[in-house]
């Protein structure tokens, strides 16, 4: 039997028995066993999206009943003056399988019912034969959202009357037919063959337009029924929930920013960036607690260190920071580090920048001066030479294909080194 620990618990033992490069496989396997996201009861593999389907009690609406998840996106320029005016067209409501008698033949799929435009028993209206089969349309959509980038399989039935032309999804048609004839093949469903699609994470939408076509003619009903489901094929449980209870949820985003404070070089705050509902934030470095919320910590000197955010015990990111040891402002040739002295210090501006910066500098003697700019974590992004003139100078320092963060500038003639850190937003 496996005994259950907390997940502070276990990145302190995480701390105490792996190395520092090991840190983050031991979160990632605490976070797998205990609090992934995919474990939420909000994210889920697979969602049902039947029309006049209710996912709180797994059951249909009830007849005359709105249905939350479908709308109405469009009606047909022949449709407004001659369906009927109450109460609106922006409510798609569920009508009864009432059988032939009154036109809504019964469904052989009892997890769906039929959905309309407005919530008349028979929304029937006059039409007029002889006219394109997209005369008389309109579009049914619906939404759904992802916390993940995942590959999406679409699963999906539609009744054959009224008739469905097109489904898309984010805009992007993914499924059409030909009109079907004869009155045989009207009391049936159409399967859509199974596709799917890789999605990125945020809200998506699948739209449903539906002809009434074929047998036109006078108090023509007008209506579909559909039933199917989206399944993630990554097994992630990348989908949120439709179940009233995760209304309100917010998909987690563990990204935060960092900046060294001015007057400390081992001193560093941290900030998370996700939205407000997302109120838990705890962090961890080195595999031991640190804090919570916005954190401003000192690290006991230079060297590399794990830090890692949880955010409702439910998702994370970790960084490696790297914190070099600062130069003492008498062995640099460019001036001190902002303190005072007899030698102008370096100016680095605008920092923090969103694109490119300017470091400017005092040269004791015309030669040559490198410029580099270091990752926090020690890597070498970019280094440039320049023959530079006695006196005050100026050069560039291109952070634009950097993503946000702290970066090291450091400026060489070759006897004298400084370095300085930059902000890129």
């Amino acid at each position: 039997m496996k005994r259950s620990i907390s997940l502070k618990t276990a990145l302190q033992h995480a701390g105490r028995l792996f190395s520092k490069n090991a840190l983050a496989a031991a979160l990632l396997l605490t976070l797998g066993a205990a609090d992934a996201s995919a474990q939420h009861p909000c994210r889920v593999n697979s969602l049902v999206i039947n029309t006049g389907y209710d996912p709180a009690t797994n059951t249909t609406l009830g007849n005359q009943a709105s249905d939350p998840r479908w709308s109405i996106t469009a009606l047909s320029a022949a449709i407004a003056p001659l369906a009927p005016q109450s109460p609106s067209y922006s409510a798609i409501v569920v009508v009864p399988n009432s059988g032939n008698g009154t036109g809504w033949w019964s469904a052989s799929n009892a997890m769906s019912r039929w959905l309309t435009f407005n919530n008349q028993l028979n929304p029937a209206y006059p039409t007029q034969s002889g006219v394109p089969n997209n005369t008389y349309s309109f579009t049914a959509s619906r939404t759904f959202t992802l916390c993940t980038a995942d590959n999406i399989s679409f699963s999906m039935n539609v009744a054959s009357d009224n008739y469905v032309e097109e489904i898309r999804v984010d805009g992007s048609q993914v499924f059409t037919q030909p009109v079907t004839t004869g009155n045989a093949n009207l009391q049936a469903f159409t399967t859509v063959p199974t596709f799917s699609l890789v999605l990125s994470a945020g809200t998506h939408t699948i739209d449903v337009v539906v002809n009434n076509a074929v047998q036109q003619h006078n108090a023509n009903l007008h209506g579909f029924n559909l039933f199917g489901s989206i399944t993630s094929l990554t097994n992630s449980n990348s989908i949120v929930s439709e179940d009233p209870s995760c209304a309100s949820y917010v998909c987690c985003d563990p990204d935060f920013r960092y900046c060294a404070v001015s007057s400390d070089p081992f001193t560093y705050e941290f900030t998370p960036v996700s939205p407000t509902q997302q109120s838990a934030f705890d962090w961890y470095i080195d595999g031991a607690y640190t804090g919570s919320g916005a954190l401003q910590h000192t690290f006991p000197g230079a060297g590399n260190y794990l830090v890692c955010l949880i955010i409702n015990r439910e998702c994370y990111k970790c960084i490696n920071l790297c914190i070099d040891a600062p130069r003492p402002a008498e062995t640099t040739g460019f001036g001190d580090r902002g303190t005072s002295g007899s030698l102008p210090g370096i100016k680095v501006y605008p920092n923090p920048t969103s694109g490119e910066t300017q470091i400017e500098f005092l040269n004791k003697s015309k030669g040559q001066v490198t410029v580099k700019l270091y990752g926090m974590d020690g890597q070498l992004l970019s280094s440039q030479t320049h023959t530079m003139d006695s006196g005050k100078q100026k050069l560039p320092v291109d952070l634009k294909k950097q993503s946000a963060g702290v970066y090291m500038i450091e400026l060489t003639d070759g006897k004298n080194v400084t370095r300085q850190t930059v902000v890129k937003e």
